[in-house]
């Protein structure tokens, strides 16, 4: 629709990141426009925009604003379902996307049923420390993987950048999230705050990118 100021939004969007990781000051605004910038390039460059899309990366917005204050236990809590909802967004966007039913093997959905536990065993290595928000966390770990799962099944539809780019989102999502626990309950990762909203961006950007209707050519 827009190439060039769609181009202008990606590079905003990685200037706004740069800001928020070197300069400390500025974390409170430059977080919350993040995810803006991103909704700018989805509309500039989809036509027409696609609501699924434009609401998960409004609810990781109102996540970003309640996660600055990532200390006080309501605030977390409400980020996390802000957070939540997105991902829920995403898997409709993903699902919307393509015709599952036709193209996903039975096969593939056998072979992917054993990744459940995943989410079990990340919090027992967690241990006692995720107790008040186990049930939570387990619900949002599995979210995640099922996204993971419906981003991985794109390959059986489509090929290069729209098969692997929201695949490769939805996996960055899973180390993001997975290093924000650990940092915020388990103790302060050196360089956890750089890494983990580097991988969280990136994954939010890959997965616009990755839906592009221009890249969807089976």
């Amino acid at each position: 629709m827009a190439p060039g100021f769609g181009i202008v939004a990606l590079g905003l969007l990685a200037l706004d990141l740069v800001l928020h990781l070197a300069v400390p000051k500025t974390q409170a605004w430059t977080k919350c426009l993040l995810m803006p910038l991103l909704m700018a390039f989805h509309l500039l460059e989809s036509d027409p925009a696609n609501p699924w899309i434009l609401a998960a990366l409004a609810a990781a917005a109102a996540g970003d604003a309640l996660l600055l204050r990532f200390d006080r236990p309501a605030w977390f809590l409400g980020g996390l379902s802000a957070f939540l909802l997105g991902h829920l967004a995403w898997m409709a966007a993903l699902l919307t996307s393509a015709d599952f039913l036709a193209g996903v093997p039975p096969w593939y959905v056998l072979a992917v049923l054993p990744c459940g536990v995943l989410p079990l065993l990340f919090l027992r290595w967690m241990g006692p420390c995720l107790e008040a928000f186990r049930g939570g966390l387990l619900a949002y770990g599995g979210i995640l993987l099922l996204m993971a799962v419906l981003a991985l099944a794109r390959i059986f539809s489509f090929r290069g950048p729209a098969a692997w780019l929201p695949f490769a989102g939805s996996l960055l999502f899973l180390l993001s999230d997975s290093l924000l626990a650990i940092h915020r309950f388990r103790g302060r990762l050196r360089w956890g705050d750089g890494v983990i909203m580097t991988t969280y961006v990136t994954a939010q950007a890959f997965l616009v990118v990755g839906l592009l209707p221009a890249l969807a050519t089976p």
